[in-house]
């Protein structure tokens, strides 16, 4: 009787502590944000659901498609023109666009500051570096290049593009706002400043005005995964989980290697106590990229309520190994620790969660819980404070 109240009333705990849709992917992935929403500000050829990548491009995201045998060509060519005559600007800059597209970030800002040099008076040149230093997440030296440009030519839409997306990670939203509206007022139909605007909209939990605003930049463009995966966040905020799992499926469809797309599907599923649906969508994810933390500490969070203690720890092992940044990875193991009984090492889990990640409450509430089994026996049990 008394394995039966602890295994109720853990699983009871441990639905309310992991299987949150919004923990499961806010905690464990700090600033930057926006990677998993707009891959194509990097043209990465992959969504990448790591803490080590930008936020912002984190979450939008489309596979972008390089021909990688095209561009080194095209490099090769523009490097030869350069050597025939050093002192064209757009040479350089037509290098660096290359550059950009193998993620040679580095080279394209020196080739575009190469460029500025020849043609200071080119506000395009300096907007394309802007946009190199977002990626290279060095914020401040984008904002001081768009400051300079719209200095030479403030009617750039791209421009505030730049600088809202610099303040958006910088998780100044209601700027990255401002500025996506400025962008709009002078470029009317551009999806980027849509999805921008929605990304900081969903962080200021305007849930409401980021349906409207990813809704226009799906009516824009239609196969923009990212802007789907941003509605569907609204959604289940929202509750209208049928909702985000039809938008989360569209984006899974248009950009199969969308790993976002796939985590937020699971949550759903897990907060739902679709358990089942919830390890399909986890094996499917780790298909498409067995390096992801989150997927892992996703599918302990599954077992665990499954209570499959085991194969729970051996999975939150796994996630803590390919990142031990991740708070939340943690607190997952600490979990299938406590259905194991290893009370001990939930605690040290839990403290490591702590020092990860301060605001982790449910690291605290599980730890106050270990502490409760190792110090007062079964009777504690009953008194454990749910983290509602």
């Amino acid at each position: 009787m008394k394995n039966q109240i602890r295994f109720s009333l853990y699983s009871f705990f441990l639905s309310a502590l992991i299987l949150q849709p919004n923990l499961a992917i806010a905690n464990p992935i700090p600033a930057p944000l926006l990677n998993c929403y707009f891959l194509e500000f990097p043209q990465s050829p992959v969504c990448k659901c790591n803490a080590k990548n930008q936020e912002v491009l984190n979450s939008v995201g489309t596979e972008s498609k390089v021909d990688q045998q095209q561009v080194q060509k095209l490099m090769g060519a523009v490097t030869l023109s350069i050597k025939k005559d050093p002192h064209t600007a757009k040479y350089y800059a037509d290098r660096a666009d290359q550059c950009i597209k193998l993620g040679q970030y580095k080279k394209a800002v020196d080739d575009y500051s190469r460029a500025i040099e020849l043609d200071p008076e080119s506000a395009a040149y300096i907007v394309k570096r802007a946009h190199v230093y977002n990626l290279l997440r060095q914020y401040d030296k984008a904002l001081e290049d768009c400051q300079r440009a719209i200095a030479l030519n403030a009617n750039d839409a791209e421009i505030y593009i730049q600088q809202a997306y610099a303040y958006a990670e910088m998780q100044k939203y209601n700027t990255a706002i401002d500025n996506a509206n400025k962008a709009l007022q002078l470029n009317t139909t551009d999806p980027q400043a849509y999805v921008l605007s929605a990304f900081s909209e969903l962080k200021s939990k305007k849930y409401d005005e980021v349906i409207v605003d990813a809704g226009k930049a799906i009516k824009l463009n239609d196969k923009r995964a990212g802007a789907y995966r941003l509605r569907a966040e609204a959604y289940t905020k929202l509750k209208q989980n049928d909702k985000a799992i039809d938008d989360l499926s569209i984006a899974i469809a248009l950009e199969p290697k969308f790993v976002c797309a796939y985590i937020s599907m699971i949550c759903i599923y897990i907060d739902t106590k679709q358990f089942d649906k919830a390890m399909d969508y986890c094996n499917k994810a780790l298909l498409v990229d067995p390096n992801v933390s989150l997927t892992y500490a996703n599918r302990a969070a599954v077992y665990g309520n499954l209570n499959q203690g085991e194969k729970a720890l051996a999975d939150a092992n796994t996630a803590v190994r390919l990142d031990p940044s991740n708070s939340y990875a943690f607190v997952v193991r600490a979990s299938a620790y406590t259905i194991l009984n290893e009370y001990q090492k939930a605690i040290a889990d839990c403290n490591t969660a702590l020092i990860l990640n301060s605001q982790e409450t449910y690291a605290r509430d599980l730890k106050a819980f270990a502490q409760t089994q190792l110090g007062n026996g079964s009777r504690s049990i009953l008194r454990l404070p749910l983290p509602f």
